[in-house]
């Protein structure tokens, strides 16, 4: 099992719940879920991989942030707030960008009413050390649904990074 640490505002913790209740994520990983008020008590933790799912404002924790990503094998980061990249820049771990930033390792290239279609963009070494290639992957979605970018990271997750 993999321990799987989630950046999220604080604000989203009920919709990031139902969001990995309804995917089934705390059967498949460990679940760590890290916000600006409780982000210290992670310094020191190893993480597989750390989902940084919103833009990033708190700047006196960032030299705690910058530590708990170096400490990660993985890190996806949401490409769509700009100013994370400044956070990733020279960090020893994998970084897996994602979102609909045509820049982005895993871009979404469609989402309509039913299906969200992500698109690799360069291939990847996933967690068991296999090269992901390019390729566009369809997965169902409902339009509408709160949580896309989430949602999206987590697909992201189980289907290309750790393969569960």
């Amino acid at each position: 099992m993999y321990l799987v640490g989630i950046i999220e505002k604080t604000c989203n913790t009920i919709e990031m719940n139902r969001i990995l209740e309804k995917n089934n994520i705390y059967k498949l990983y460990t679940i760590s879920k890290m916000n600006e008020k409780n982000i210290d008590n992670f310094k020191n933790v190893k993480f597989d991989v750390i989902i940084i799912n919103y833009e990033i404002s708190f700047e006196n924790c960032k030299t705690n942030i910058r530590n708990i990503l170096n400490n990660s094998k993985i890190v996806l980061l949401n490409i769509d707030y700009k100013r994370n990249l400044k956070i990733v820049e020279n960090i020893e771990s994998q970084v897996i960008t994602y979102g609909f930033n045509k820049k982005a390792t895993v871009t979404i290239t469609s989402c309509d009413e039913d299906n969200i279609i992500l698109g690799v963009q360069r291939g990847i070494m996933n967690l068991k050390k296999q090269k992901i290639e390019n390729q566009e992957l369809k997965y169902p979605y409902k339009t509408g649904e709160d949580g896309m970018h989430l949602y999206t990271s987590l697909l992201i997750l189980r289907n290309i990074v750790a393969l569960i």
